[in-house]
């Protein structure tokens, strides 16, 4: 391929997004480019997917954390010394971005964290938090769509920017996941409730169960939130796997979907539909028109057929989708795009938030 001139970028890069908005997402077409060891990639479990405000995409995988900036792949592997024990948190891989340029990973009962300025993992986080007047070990830790961090430590829940502190009750189960506006804090309990607390004042506004106490065993296990237009969309493991919305104007629940089997990763995309990763294939749900629609197989670009475990979902901001498989690396798909090539950055010469991958139309 020839050199491609900057300008020649910009018009693609532009067309690529209007595309994007011409074909939205549908489950018709999907024809995925494979990206594994072979690419860069350290190891091909993927476990998560975050894209950083600076464009470059985070994929944490069983081994290491791989940042990707378009063009290469740089590949952070932890060591004991990087690694805080984290006594209350029993879920999956959740990856928060902190408005420090932290970057927190948490998996099973354990933390870590890499400074993005210089793309290292930081050694004995105690001190890190003893300098913010922690004085008791961190339990569990979140951060919320301001990039604040939380954190829960000798039975209280702590966020020390806003000086919030609020003691935790044992009868309410255990916190699984969070997330706070500028007006209201949002726990959600592994008993199914959802608890509204003030930020300002710290007093309770509702708490609200999403199932009865008789189902709780089905969706206690682990919990997903990511917020919707209206609400918050959840997603639930247990015996069996659930898909969840809380209406925030409605104050009121609905159970969207129910499995046999655990449910994965879930993705909320621009047009407000969900997709919903699994041991085979993925989940396509629109909650507004009540369809679902279910993809056991994918389809590669080399003509393959995968029927694989898909881990994580993450949609971009340029409209592709990022599928992060058991043992198979990364898939990817554009609806706008050919096939996925690769830009040198010397011949992309604007900021590194605009990078993007462009492709034969």
């Amino acid at each position: 391929m020839g050199k491609i001139h900057p300008t020649d970028i910009k018009f693609m890069v532009v067309l690529v997004l209007c595309l994007s908005m011409a074909f939205p997402i549908s489950a018709n077409d999907f024809l995925f480019t494979s990206i594994d060891t072979s690419h860069g990639l350290s190891d091909n479990q993927i476990r998560y997917i975050l894209q950083l405000p600076d464009g470059r995409m985070v994929f944490t995988t069983t081994q290491n954390v791989n940042l990707y900036d378009g063009a290469n792949f740089t590949s952070l592997q932890p060591t004991p010394e990087y690694i805080y024990p984290l006594k209350q948190y029993k879920g999956f891989y959740h990856v928060y971005l902190s408005g420090d340029s932290l970057l927190w990973i948490k998996d099973y009962q354990r933390l870590m964290c890499i400074n993005l300025h210089n793309e290292r993992y930081i050694a004995n986080l105690d001190s890190v938090f003893q300098q913010k007047g922690m004085q008791h070990p961190i339990e569990d830790l979140f951060a919320d769509e301001r990039g604040l961090v939380w954190v829960i430590s000798h039975g209280e829940l702590l966020q020390p920017e806003l000086s919030f502190r609020l003691k935790l009750s044992e009868d309410r189960g255990t916190i699984q996941d969070l997330t706070a506006d500028e007006e209201s804090l949002y726990l959600f309990h592994d008993t199914g409730e959802i608890v509204c607390y003030d930020v300002k004042n710290g007093k309770q506004q509702y708490d609200i169960a999403a199932y009865p106490q008789t189902e709780q065993e089905k969706f206690q296990n682990t919990s997903l939130i990511l917020r919707g237009k209206n609400g918050f969309y959840q997603l639930r493991n247990g015996s069996k796997g659930g898909f969840f919305h809380f209406d925030l104007h409605k104050r009121a629940w609905e159970k969207l979907m129910e499995t046999e089997y655990t449910l994965n990763t879930l993705m909320i995309s621009a047009d407000e539909k969900a997709y919903i990763s699994c041991i085979r294939g993925f989940w396509i749900i629109d909650p507004e028109k009540r369809t679902r629609h279910y993809m056991p197989t994918l389809r590669t670009r080399k003509g393959n057929v995968l029927a694989t475990e898909i881990s994580t979902i993450f949609q971009d901001r340029q409209g592709a989708l990022w599928f992060g498989t058991f043992n198979r690396g990364l898939l990817y798909y554009h609806p706008a795009l050919y096939k996925h090539i690769h830009i040198d950055k010397k011949d992309f010469p604007l900021s590194l938030e605009r990078n993007t991958a462009v492709a034969n139309i």
